[in-house]
């Protein structure tokens, strides 16, 4: 096996797990943004020798590119470079990951060895997830989070980490109680909650794939502790991305004549958590209380950031310098930002930007085969999934500048499309 396979695979393992390092007062060095390059590098030598190279042809890496250059051009009219610059090295040190994994997967690294390592990191953090969320009623709360913040120093690094702890999300009021979230290794419950979403359909194919009952199990895991990060923004894609599922899957049984109260069962309790009274549905259904705190504060974000795009609407302020142009005061670690990935680069880059990163979503979807019969384990459906949920959950977050999650993106991004 070559070097740069090796490498690739070892990078998805420790993705969720990765810690940072400060080489220099005030910066945090993900190991992630050391590996990368790393591997890029392997892989271009291996290239070179062996003399053979795959390079994505396919219309999302056009627009991908196209999306990149955007994000490059606009240090041109940043205010302040600085932000602009940060943001632009993070995005373009990662990006390489793309032509790896597209290579790679062309020259039969296995998918389903990248699948299971998938599911097997989602596993360990949703067993994580679920421990942190119980721990709190063993020792306490506050003993609870001291743990973690301690924690969450060799993970995020120093300097994140304090930024985390000052603007921290990992708490949250449920009818006038105060709990602790489930969020991992992650510096807040939404990404970490995307995360081990974003792997739900890796479980759905292989149980599909093989009938074995452990999937169903890890799917288990992984749901209980989506609802402990009590991430709204996961609770609707996940719920969407279920909805969509249980339609699918209830339209074959109904075909094939077996199973279909096994699916009606399952959307029939889907609706059951949504509407009976419990801490998780209470969560999701404060989703549309327009007087809740943060619904007003991100109707808020939403409102500036459009306010911006009109000003700005071709070339907008430059990436990385929303925050500076809400909040001039700001220092560039304060998380303010859009809360909606293409509200966020729209205001920063242009409308230009919001039309590229729907097409890149088209681009995807139009290879859907769900409506194929026998096709529940084919590998196109796990990456349909895979952009259906980053997609909702995208119109409320921003998980582009995610160190674990750009990468996975990039990499379901670049999969080379299966034949049905």
């Amino acid at each position: 096996m070559r070097i740069s396979k090796i490498i690739f695979l070892v990078t998805i393992v420790v993705l969720p797990f990765s810690f940072a390092i400060n080489p220099v007062s005030g910066i945090d060095l993900s190991l992630i943004r050391v590996i990368i390059p790393i591997l890029f590098l392997i892989w271009i030598g291996e290239s070179f020798f062996y003399k053979k190279i795959f390079i994505d042809t396919r219309p999302r890496f056009l627009f991908l590119i196209l999306f990149l250059t955007l994000i490059f051009l606009s240090i041109f009219w940043a205010t302040e470079q600085q932000r602009a610059w940060r943001k632009i090295l993070f995005i373009f040190s990662i990006f390489p990951v793309y032509l790896v994994a597209f290579d790679l997967f062309k020259k039969n690294l296995s998918k389903n060895a990248f699948l299971k390592i998938i599911l097997a990191t989602s596993l360990v953090q949703a067993i994580l997830g679920i421990f942190q969320f119980l721990l709190q009623f063993i020792v306490g709360i506050s003993t609870s989070l001291n743990l973690w913040q301690v924690n969450s120093r060799f993970f995020l690094g120093k300097n994140f980490a304090e930024t985390v702890h000052q603007y921290s999300s990992w708490l949250v009021n449920i009818n006038g109680e105060t709990i602790l979230r489930a969020f991992g290794t992650f510096p807040d419950p939404h990404l970490f909650s995307l995360f081990i979403a974003l792997s739900i359909p890796v479980s759905w194919y292989f149980f599909k794939k093989t009938k074995n009952k452990i999937y169903l199990i890890i799917a288990l895991f992984q749901l209980i502790a989506i609802m402990l990060s009590f991430s709204r923004s996961s609770y609707l894609a996940v719920l969407i991305f279920l909805i969509i599922l249980g339609i699918t899957e209830l339209s074959q049984a109904i075909k094939q004549k077996k199973n279909i109260w096994i699916y009606l069962f399952g959307l029939f309790l889907i609706l059951a958590i949504i509407i009976t009274p419990n801490p998780v549905s209470k969560r999701f259904n404060s989703s549309f209380n327009l007087n809740e705190g943060s619904n007003q504060g991100r109707l808020e974000m939403w409102g500036k950031s459009i306010d911006l795009i009109k000003k700005h609407p071709w070339n907008g302020v430059g990436i990385g310098n929303f925050s500076y142009h809400i909040k001039p005061s700001s220092s560039f670690r304060e998380p303010i930002y859009a809360h909606n990935l293409f509200l966020d680069f729209g205001s920063e880059i242009g409308i230009l930007s919001i039309i590229l990163l729907l097409l890149i979503f088209v681009a995807v979807f139009s290879h859907s085969s769900l409506h194929k019969k026998n096709n529940a384990s084919n590998l196109n459906n796990i990456i349909i999934s895979f952009f259906i949920i980053l997609f909702i959950f995208s119109l409320f977050e921003t998980p582009f500048y995610s160190i674990r999650i750009f990468p996975l993106i990039l990499i379901f991004l670049a999969i080379p499309n299966e034949k049905s």
